[in-house]
Parts: C-alpha cells; sequence; structure tokens
C-alpha cells in the first residue's frame, strides 16, 4: 500500500485539561469544531495516520503520556465495516459505561488526581474494536448492568449493555436534587418556586436552585411565596438538609437580566445556559443525584448567541456524546424523538440510515437503563401516510427506515418492529401494546402525548451519564406573573425524576449485592 510521508513539526496542539471547563463565549457555545473538540475525521486524526503512517483500516496507535509513540500489531476485527475514517473525540467522550468504538480517539485521565489537579493531562490512545465493558470494580460502581453474556464481543450479536448512573448518595439521604432558574421572561422560575416552597418536597428531596438570588426573591414576593432565600458559596455545602430552612441559591456569574418579563431576552438567555451548564457539571462531578429543569426559551439563548436547539443539545455536548436524545413520556406511551427542535423540512432532510440506526439502539439502551426491561419492545414509527403503503407516497421507509433497522439486528442484535403505521402506533403503545416508540420528528411526537394530558407529560434526557427530567410545556411568556402559571405540569416532572433516582438506587444496590454475592 502506497504511504504518503507524514507531516513535520508537532502532531497535536495543546490540549486543555479536563476540569477547565469555563462559561463559553457568545456565539461560540454551540460550535463543537473549535480546537477542544476534534471531530470525526478532523485534523487531527488524519495527522495521526499521516505521521505515524498507519493502515487505516486496521492499524492501532497508542500514545503514552511519555515514551514515543509506537505501533501496534494490527488485529482483525469482526462485524461490518462502514466508516474506516479515522474519529478524534474529545475528553470524556466515551465513558466507562460505553464500550469504545473502532477508530476513536480517547483521553484518557491518569489514576484519580481529582478534578482541577494541574497533572491531570490527558493521554491520548487510538483505539479500535468494540472492547469490553471493563473490570469488576467499575461494573460494581455501576458502570455497567451485568449482562449474562458479556463474555461472548460484538460479533456474537447480542444487544449492548445499557448504562445505569450511580448513585452516591446512601439509601438514608436524600436525594440532592439541582433545579436550575430557567428562563426568567417565562413561567419557569414562579412554576418552581411554587413546587419547591411546598413542606412535602423538602421532605423528599434536598433541593439546590442555581440563579439570581435578587431576581428569585422577587419573583416569590411577587406572587406571595411564603419562601426565603439563602445564598451559598458552593453547591457542596448548598444542598438544604432542614425542611425548615432557607431555600439555598447559588449565585450565577452573568449579569441579573433586567428585562420585564413575557419576551425572551439575551440577558435571560445567557443566565438560562449558565444554569443548565453548571447544574449538569454538579451531577456529572458526583454532587447530585438529578437536575430538574423548567423550560427556556429558544429564542432567548439564541439571542445570548448561543445556537443551541435546546437544553437536551446542551447536556448532551456536556456529558461528550454522540449518541443522546429525548425521551418523552406520558403514562404508558414513552416516545425517543429522532430529531428534535428543527424545522420540518430539515428535520426530513436530515434522517439517514445511520441517525435512525443510532436512536434504535438508544431506544434499547434507554428502555433497560430507565425502565429496567430486559426486552423491550420497541417500535419505529413510519414517515409518510400509511407508512409509504409500499412506496404509493413516499420511499423514505424502503430506503432509510427499514434498512436501519436491518442493519441494527444485525450488528447489535436489536430487534425492531416497524416502519408502523404512524396514526396507529401511537394509540397502540397509550394501550400498552409497545414499551417505546421512536418517533422523527417533533410533533409526530408531542401531540399524541399532550393529547392524552398536559399536566402529565415530561421528559427524560437519556445516553448520557446524568438524570435530567424536564416538563414538557413551554415558557408560556403570556401567563409570566400573572399568577395563571399551573405548577401541577412541574409538581409531575418532580415526583417522576425522585422515582428515578430512586430506581437507579435500588438497580445499583441490586448491582453491587450480585457482584459481591458471586465473588
Amino acid at each position: 500500500m502506497h504511504r504518503r510521508p507524514g507531516p513535520a513539526g508537532p502532531v497535536l496542539g495543546p490540549v486543555r485539561p479536563a476540569a477547565a471547563r469555563p462559561l463559553p463565549a457568545p456565539g461560540l457555545a454551540a460550535d463543537p469544531r473549535s480546537d477542544r473538540h476534534p471531530r470525526a475525521g478532523g485534523r487531527t486524526a488524519r495527522r495521526l495516520w499521516q505521521r505515524f503512517r498507519l493502515s487505516r483500516r486496521r492499524g492501532r496507535l497508542a500514545l503514552p503520556r511519555s515514551g514515543r509513540p509506537g505501533h501496534r500489531r494490527p488485529r482483525p476485527l469482526g462485524g461490518r465495516r462502514r466508516h474506516h475514517r479515522p474519529v478524534a473525540v474529545p475528553a470524556q467522550r466515551l465513558s466507562r459505561r460505553q464500550p469504545p468504538d473502532r477508530h476513536r480517539l480517547q483521553r484518557r485521565q491518569p489514576a484519580d488526581p481529582g478534578p482541577g489537579h494541574p497533572d491531570r493531562a490527558p493521554d491520548l490512545r487510538l483505539l479500535s474494536g468494540r472492547g469490553r465493558p471493563g473490570p469488576p470494580h467499575l461494573l460494581a460502581a455501576g458502570g455497567f448492568r451485568p449482562h449474562p453474556a458479556d463474555s461472548r464481543g460484538r460479533s456474537a450479536g447480542r444487544s449492548p449493555p445499557s448504562p445505569v448512573p450511580a448513585l452516591s448518595a446512601p439509601a438514608a439521604v436524600l436525594p440532592r436534587l439541582v433545579v436550575p432558574q430557567g428562563d426568567l421572561g417565562g413561567i419557569g422560575p414562579e412554576v418552581a418556586l411554587e413546587v419547591l416552597v411546598r413542606p412535602e418536597v423538602r421532605r423528599r428531596c434536598r433541593p439546590l436552585l442555581l440563579g439570581h438570588r435578587a431576581a428569585l426573591a422577587g419573583i416569590a414576593a411577587a406572587r406571595g411565596f411564603a419562601l426565603e432565600l439563602e445564598s451559598v458559596p458552593d453547591p457542596a455545602a448548598g444542598f438544604a438538609r432542614d425542611p425548615a430552612a432557607p431555600l439555598p441559591v447559588l449565585e450565577l456569574e452573568s449579569p441579573v437580566p433586567e428585562d420585564p418579563p413575557g419576551a425572551p431576552s439575551a440577558a435571560a438567555g445567557m443566565a438560562a445556559v449558565e444554569a443548565v451548564l453548571r447544574a449538569g457539571t454538579i451531577c456529572l462531578e458526583g454532587g447530585a443525584e438529578a437536575m430538574l429543569t423548567p423550560p427556556v426559551a429558544k429564542r432567548s439563548m439564541h439571542l445570548a448567541g448561543y445556537p443551541y436547539e435546546g437544553q437536551t443539545q446542551i447536556l448532551g455536548e456536556l456529558c461528550g456524546g454522540r449518541r443522546y436524545g429525548m425521551l418523552a413520556c406520558n403514562g404508558r406511551l414513552r416516545v425517543l424523538l429522532a430529531t428534535r427542535h428543527q424545522r420540518l423540512r430539515d428535520a426530513i432532510d436530515r434522517l439517514e440510515i445511520n441517525l435512525v440506526q443510532k436512536h434504535i439502539r438508544l431506544a434499547h439502551e434507554a428502555a433497560r437503563g430507565l425502565l429496567g426491561l430486559e426486552e423491550p419492545r420497541v417500535v419505529l414509527a413510519g414517515l409518510n401516510p400509511h407508512a409509504g403503503e409500499g412506496g404509493a407516497f413516499g420511499d423514505e421507509e424502503r430506503r432509510i427506515l427499514r434498512p436501519a433497522i436491518r442493519r441494527a439486528e444485525e450488528e447489535w442484535g436489536l430487534r425492531t418492529a416497524g416502519p408502523a403505521v404512524p396514526d396507529v402506533v401511537f394509540a397502540e403503545a397509550a394501550a400498552g401494546d409497545w414499551d417505546l416508540v421512536i418517533a422523527l420528528y417533533h410533533d409526530q411526537a408531542f401531540i399524541p402525548l399532550k393529547l392524552l394530558g398536559r399536566a402529565t407529560a415530561y421528559t427524560v434526557f437519556v445516553g448520557g451519564r446524568l438524570l435530567r427530567v424536564s416538563p414538557m410545556h413551554g415558557t408560556a411568556f403570556a401567563l409570566a406573573r400573572t399568577g395563571r402559571a399551573d405548577p401541577a405540569s412541574f409538581a409531575h416532572a418532580l415526583d417522576r425524576v425522585l422515582e428515578l433516582c430512586a430506581a437507579r438506587l435500588r438497580a445499583c444496590s441490586s448491582a453491587s449485592t450480585s457482584g459481591t454475592g458471586t465473588s
């Protein structure tokens, strides 16, 4: 094989330590192509292959922290190859809960020097193959739910193990819940305060608000809430332990919005993005068990210079994952969205086999990790009327959806029904015939969900290492500070996030018990 000579000079540029995560500057927050986020097929990966003259298909490269990099002996890989380009991903993109995909550049951390330690400079390792779930001590810590066929590898056709994030709080301690303030121009802050002021809520969890204390105190006074707020210096000592104590507020660094409520604003968007980022960071660092997010207007984020499509994208990029999504639930109807907040034409144009296949895997992982279902009944909704009816109303089912279902079963052993007729499958799922439906665009999922009841609908972030639940309603600017905002949906979302916390704690406890029993 002809090999091109590698470039002269250093292969990699300077790497920012993983702990240094300041609030991104407006206009650059959602851009994943910065110098600290190498992307698939980017310059870093190409330079690695060219510099060390490796085979793109079967080579393996290891870059230790000290010493010269070397070329390891290639080994055969099972399964079909679709991507032969090297892929570079940011730090902590692949957690211990995800077996690394082939040709991914992973930054590995040294032996736990602690967050923010100056010696926490990661090395780089280019991996091939799916790998194994990890050593037993990681399994006992909740990185993977034990699977009876973990030793068979990917080529055996089994479905991937489902991630179950571990909870750091003991069973006797109330779960710590982080609540960002949301969009100050909408109803999010007032419904959150109205729910958190209830004594029964303070007896079930330990909340911590992230926001501007002065603005939240003004909202509480305007609504007549008997609520006392207290500023805290850091999250470690901020979670309320006494239900009668003042509600702790971790102050944000962004300026306090001075715009009147009832409309989106840049200041409210900047504060909301900072609150979500800090709340997610606290959860990822083990400082809280879950987060409950009020709604944020996308227009406010865009005015502030952050081109996010929603809070799901913020948390997905914070977790460093390429496979994350939003699971919307109402009763027995659970829907995973393949595309989220996009123009309908753009959402349809974005559909392709790899995208649908990725969400099929994500749906099975969510059904196992969140719902505890070992053999979930997952169905993919069709795009066109009557699911195309044999090509009479479109060929997306034949070109995209059916090949994605077939590939997911061949490569991962994930059995998925469909593509099903859209106007029937959601009614069947609401009646209990399906455990989870994969919808292809926003309104295909949200219309049937909200028809079942707007106060009981909520969304869950899936695919990352944190637990986040949000009510399904929006900012409702017309109802802000009028006293007509209904907190029932936020209260229902609070119930659901506490139930998920308890379920995950039981799952981690049972996994630890079974691990110690077999040792």
